[in-house]
């Protein structure tokens, strides 16, 4: 017996976000930035599989969900552009965090 997949939802994405914005809640320099690490890896996983989810959803679910997710995903992009302007952050989590938040920005088309 296969388990089907549960189609993503706004609260999916919510919790991705979520899950980011707690992960980068602690980052102040290049050591809690590597501290940071596994759970920034693991969540921008989490997003990847979020997102196939939401791209197999018919468009105008997928619009839905985008203009749900708009507003908080809009909040880590600032957050992100602030933990990465700390000196020496970059160098660690840009890697990781380019990379979700573009795919991010062009779930909610922004």
């Amino acid at each position: 017996q296969t388990q089907q997949a549960t189609p993503a939802t706004a609260a999916d994405i919510g919790a991705d976000v979520a899950a980011l914005q707690q992960a980068l809640a602690g980052v102040t320099d290049a050591a809690t930035a590597r501290a940071s690490e596994p759970a920034l890896k693991a969540t921008a996983s989490q997003v990847d599989r979020t997102l196939a989810a939401v791209m197999a959803l018919p468009e105008s679910e997928r619009k839905a969900i985008a203009a749900q997710a708009k507003p908080s995903v809009d909040k880590l992009h600032e957050q992100v552009t602030k933990v990465l302007g700390i000196p020496e952050v970059a160098d660690v989590l840009k890697a990781i965090l380019d990379p979700v938040m573009s795919k991010l920005t062009a779930m909610t088309g922004g």
